[in-house]
């Protein structure tokens, strides 16, 4: 099977295609024999036996709403891959081309053995985009749950692993795939080992500022059968908790054959899922010791609130190989066990046990270094967009390095650095909610004390929240406690200039709520400095800068406007006296014309006579 290839129905709130059916998926088992046809027809496509790019068309496996898919031969490195061909009445739709693009940007973040490799994006001759990916040999997960029913616990343990290994991955990345269901996942054959592939990245979500020019409150992007709550309800707040539900229906359908919620129509699956909830699968798979481990497991990534389930898929993945190591999720089996097996396997158990927990630690300490160190490099190209003047890439990047480092559970003391450097861009961005949040985390984060960093980082923190309060808000008496606690941080640092600054500030809201006693202590203090004038006069400077820059903020767009009219009045009477000057020498020139023809008659008069 190729990956990204046409699944299952998936609806989205596109007004030009409110549901877009793929469900036109070709699988390949291994004797290549396919298990569903393409049955979906577009005209312009091109012909099997065609080329694009260095791209050699050998088979179309399979369509739908919004793309069409190729089995094709890279003639430069002579393998096979796939192609996911945007289809050309598709292209002429912006948003559609755009949301194509987005699924290349976000599949070709990741690199993850649990995740279909994407290896070339570029356009046709025609200017229609496709995507190049890893050719897959394998049938997808929901063919296997269809054949077996449901699947036997060692089975399902195993690929539900690897499903938390790739959305683990992934998330760490900052893409929320958005539409995890069986037909997403594939299962292949990988040196004798089944290895489960995640596929198709379609309506994948990027946490950034691009996401937000793709999706609308209101909208619903997901397949009805595995979508959150918060996807049904059309919300834009959807994380990677989001994808830790669906996880969960896929999950419940692999144990028991069928989906946990399933209407008569789409509209009645989404009502269930916002409503009901499922029947436990103790009820269901009676036949598996224990059920009541992986029913616990499957039941709290169903819960309706984000909050009340799993944070991530890391924690899944958690519960479940601590199910795995209890030995509480196996098939019941009956009749008899030799005892020499049974001695056999309490002698290996406790050996097994200890080199698996020891491998998983060291993959679990090897994956967070990775994300650190990511963390850290896109934390210096964010720094190093920002003083290009190239906000939007500095934003994005530290947004992403903050994620990653909150992953990597990395100090706290980084992190707060991070929330402080979005922070101040947010702030001259002029997004002052969101600059307000980053800085309140930093002051709420546990960091060590007696660390000169905690109290730089701190001073900046408090020293903004003031600032917005009361330059942007206008909320006086809300920024005094914010300047108290600056004050206290200058302090620690013994910086005479900091202190001026905030006795300043302080002054002048004690005298403006009508505090005057508090105004004349700050305002003794101020002059306690005589022998560090050039400090205090630093500090005036800077407050009278203060003042200028954010005093003047709301009435600079008044002056820009005012200027503005008086040049567009000043363009405009220009125009009218071009227009009159032009019409002046008109009529001077006409004149002329006239004094000329009448000198002429008179000349030949004159010749006449």
């Amino acid at each position: 099977m190729s990956p990204g290839e046409p699944s299952e129905p998936t609806e989205r709130s596109d007004s030009a295609s409110p549901v877009e059916d793929e469900s036109t998926l070709v699988s390949r088992q291994p004797d290549g024999e396919p298990l569903l046809e393409p049955t979906v027809e577009h005209e312009g496509l091109p012909d099997v036996g065609s080329k694009i790019g260095k791209y050699e068309l050998l088979e179309k496996l399979g369509s739908g709403g919004m793309s069409v898919v190729y089995k094709a031969k890279d003639l430069a490195l002579d393998r096979l891959v796939a192609i996911k061909l945007l289809l050309p009445q598709k292209n002429s739709k912006q948003i559609d081309s755009m949301r194509f693009q987005q699924e290349a940007r976000a599949a070709s973040r990741l690199e993850h053995p649990n995740i279909v490799k994407v290896h070339d994006f570029n356009v046709t001759d025609d200017g229609v985009p496709y995507l190049v990916m890893s050719y897959l040999e394998g049938i997808p997960l929901s063919e296997e749950i269809k054949k077996s029913g449901g699947l036997e616990p060692g089975l399902w343990l195993s690929i539900m692993v690897q499903a938390c290994d790739a959305l683990s991955h992934a998330h760490a990345h900052g893409v929320v795939h958005r539409d995890i269901k069986p037909s997403n996942f594939v299962l292949c054959t990988e040196k004798g080992n089944q290895v489960l592939k995640l596929v198709d990245f379609g309506i994948a979500k990027i946490e950034s500022n691009e996401d937000q020019a793709l999706t609308k409150t209101g909208e619903i992007f997901g397949s009805p059968l595995y979508m959150s709550p918060e996807q049904c309800a059309g919300s834009k707040e959807v994380d990677s908790r989001s994808d830790v539900y669906s996880l969960g229906c896929v999950m419940y359908e692999a144990l028991a054959g069928r989906p946990p919620f399933s209407g008569e129509n789409a509209l009645a699956t989404i009502v269930k899922h916002l409503n009901e909830k499922p029947v436990s699968l103790v009820f269901v798979r009676k036949d598996v010791k224990s059920i009541d481990a992986a029913d616990k497991i499957v039941m709290k990534c169903l819960e309706k609130k984000p909050e009340d389930r799993y944070p991530d898929t890391l924690s899944v993945r958690k519960e479940l190989e601590s199910a795995f190591l209890r030995r509480e999720f196996k098939r019941k089996k009956r009749g008899y066990k030799p005892l020499i097996l049974t001695a056999m396997a309490i002698i290996l158990l406790p050996v097994g046990i200890s080199w698996y927990q020891q491998y998983q630690k060291q993959a679990v300490v090897q994956q967070k270094k990775q994300q650190y160190e990511e963390s850290i490099r896109l934390c210096r190209s964010g720094r190093k967009h920002i003083r290009e003047s190239d906000f939007d890439k500095g934003l994005n990047d530290l947004s992403r390095s903050l994620v990653l480092a909150t992953a990597a559970g990395a100090p706290n003391i980084y992190l707060a650095y991070l929330n402080a450097a979005l922070g101040n861009v947010e702030l001259r961005k002029r997004n002052m909610a969101s600059g307000r949040t980053y800085y309140l985390k930093v002051i709420n984060l546990a960091l060590p004390p007696n660390d000169r960093r905690t109290v730089e980082l701190r001073y900046e923190a408090y020293v903004q929240l003031g600032n917005d309060a009361k330059y942007h808000r206008h909320e006086n008496k809300e920024a005094i406690p914010y300047y108290k606690k600056a004050l206290i941080n200058a302090r620690l640092l013994d910086k005479t200039r900091f202190i001026i600054t905030m006795l300043l500030e302080l002054n002048m809201l004690s005298d403006a709520i009508g505090d005057k006693d508090a105004a004349e202590a700050y305002m003794k203090e101020i002059e306690s400095y005589p022998k560090r004038l050039g400090d205090v006069a630093d500090a005036i400077e800077d407050f009278k800068q203060r003042q200028t820059v954010y005093t003047y903020t709301e009435r600079m767009k008044k002056q820009v406007d005012r200027i503005q009219a008086e040049r567009a009045l000043e363009r405009q009477k220009k125009l009218e006296r071009n227009e009159k000057d032009e019409a002046r020498e008109k009529e001077s020139d006409h004149k002329a014309d006239l004094r000329t023809e009448q000198l002429k008659k008179e000349w030949g008069k004159t010749i006449l006579e």
